[in-house]
């Protein structure tokens, strides 16, 4: 028997917050590539879906959640929370690892950063206990031109692994009324 996988990557949206899993959108694709498959082609939908993640997080994760299902086919699902307007210091931090993971002399800036931190925070200064680190700022979680670059990578990561790569956009339907 062959089984075919996809893996959905995704936020809240993948996950399937606030419905039983089987009403999750992982389970209900899972069921309607499988209605009149024979044994011999199956599919398993694999649910890599965490609430609150942005695709930054998603690229982080990506080695852990998808590569050791070797899937097919991969989906990914980010965007509403990479666009919420509720930047916080993590989401910067998020941030500056990403490119750092890209670039050296980014990487010897954040480690700079961590380390004066770390003094600061010792010390109980500007960065100690009375550092508002969830302070929301009325800014996206994931600058627009990271997104771009972020879901790129994810991309090119799962034809690289021979996955097929689909991005799942996250528009309201036409018939919605909020």
């Amino acid at each position: 028997m062959r089984t075919r996988t996809v893996v959905a990557l995704g936020d809240s949206i993948v996950y399937g917050w606030g419905v039983p899993h089987e009403q999750g959108f992982p389970a209900i694709l899972e069921r309607l590539l499988n209605q009149g498959a024979s044994q011999e082609g199956r599919w398993r939908v694999i649910n890599a879906g965490i609430p609150g993640d942005t695709v930054l997080m998603g690229c982080a994760r990506y080695a852990r959640d998808v590569t050791p299902f070797a899937p097919h086919v991969v989906i990914f699902c980010f965007g509403l929370n990479d666009a919420a307007l509720r930047r916080t210091r993590f989401d910067a931090q998020r941030e500056r690892l990403w490119q750092a993971q890209r670039c050296p002399w980014m990487r010897l800036r954040v480690i700079g950063e961590c380390l004066l931190s770390r003094a600061l925070r010792e010390k109980g200064g500007a960065f100690g206990e009375h550092d508002d680190a969830l302070r929301r700022e009325s800014r996206p979680r994931v600058r627009p031109k990271l997104f771009v670059a972020a879901f790129r990578e994810l991309v090119r990561r799962a034809r690289r692994e021979g996955a097929k790569a689909y991005l799942l956009p996250m528009r309201p339907a036409p018939d919605q009324r909020l």
